[in-house]
């Protein structure tokens, strides 16, 4: 069965990089699903990179103040950008990317057994059959969906921030590419953020 493969490339930013010896050691050490389950966890398992203001992860319902919650199987899509153990339910959850088979997103169940991940890297699949997989490196995530034969694509919310936070949005399209700024409010609604994006699509068959 032919396989087709999207790649998103955040803020198009190509870098390759490696990791010696013994910091590959260490980073298969870390369990990132530690405190991603109740009110008391509010961490997420979102592919990362320290101090980026960038993370790539799925929107769970129901979820905690990260958007995620570890026993939650229903996804909403993934979003860019959360902040961890923060109060009022949390912040951040902008630029909502749901993969659907079909013309209209549906519900969609995570197959919880195929969740993994590690330090910048993130990897699940779902009930549909899609595959996803994303890794970062500082500003930038690449970003791939494997779909099934038959009519497929992407639902994408610009409008989508945790706490009902947003508050406005401008964007560019073209064929491969959209890119703008979002604005939403900070934790507890303190103040405003204003993000800037660039998603770039490619696609191959395998």
């Amino acid at each position: 069965m032919q396989n087709i493969r999207f790649v998103f490339f955040f803020l198009a930013i190509f870098l390759i990089f490696g990791l010696d010896a013994d910091c590959q050691a260490f980073a298969e050490k870390v369990n990132v699903f530690l405190g991603s389950s109740g009110d008391h966890g509010q961490l997420s398992p979102a592919a990362s990179y320290p101090f980026s203001m960038l993370d790539v992860g799925p929107q769970t319902y129901p979820n905690i103040h990260t958007g995620y919650e570890h026993k939650a199987k229903i996804f909403l899509g993934f979003t860019h950008g959360r902040l961890e153990g923060v109060g009022c339910m949390g912040s951040g959850g902008n630029l909502l990317i749901k993969p659907i088979m079909g013309k209209y997103p549906d519900s969609c169940v995570l197959i919880k057994k195929s969740e993994t991940g590690s330090p910048g890297y993130y990897h699940v699949e779902f009930s549909n059959s899609i595959r996803t997989s994303f890794t970062l490196a500082k500003r930038s995530s690449i970003e791939q969906y494997h779909f099934p034969r038959g009519q497929h694509g992407f639902f994408i919310d610009l409008s989508h921030a945790l706490m009902n936070g947003f508050k406005d949005e401008q964007h560019m399209r073209s064929d491969q590419e959209i890119a703008g700024w979002i604005e939403s409010a900070t934790t507890c609604r303190a103040g405003v953020y204003r993000i800037y994006y660039s998603l770039r699509f490619g696609a191959r068959s395998s």
